[in-house]
């Protein structure tokens, strides 16, 4: 699997698409799954980089060994939290704040300790390994139904 960085290399090439969309594929435009992938990483890399590694504790998840050991996310079996819900995704935003403040964050990712933590509703308490995995299988998972849309007529 690519690295978070080529991922956002990818997402970013998909902005001038931004307000392309194909209900038959997805409700979200490709503008809105690239800013929920930009949302997602900056809120769970910014909560992680808050979390006290003395207080990680790890919970077993079914869904952790499908999602994180297959790499795979299975379509229309969660809904996006509201904080990872984009309000506003034009180009100019993407390009300028959004792009920008992430790869920000993504460059504080290899100095968190190994147990600053992100608590996933579905998959449980991820350290700082796991999470670079979810971010990245979720990344891919967005970016393959931005193609989707892309592809469709």
């Amino acid at each position: 699997m690519k690295n978070l960085n080529a991922l956002l290399n990818e997402l970013e090439s998909y902005v001038p698409h931004a307000k392309k969309s194909d209900t038959r594929v997805s409700q979200g435009s490709v503008g809105w799954h690239v800013e929920h992938c930009l949302l997602s990483i900056r809120k769970i890399l910014g909560f992680a980089a808050t979390t006290d590694p003395q207080n990680y504790k790890r919970a077993y998840k079914p869904t952790r060994i499908l999602v994180l050991g297959l790499g795979f996310i299975p379509r229309g079996r969660i809904k996006a939290p509201k904080s990872v819900t984009p309000e506003k995704f034009d180009d100019e935003d993407l390009l300028a704040e959004s792009v920008a403040a992430t790869r920000q964050i993504v460059e504080t990712l290899p100095k968190l300790h190994e147990n600053q933590h992100f608590p996933h509703p579905a998959l449980g308490i991820l350290n700082k390994k796991p999470t670079a995995r979810f971010l990245q299988v979720h990344t891919a998972h967005h970016l393959k139904i931005i193609k989707e849309i892309m592809a469709a007529k």
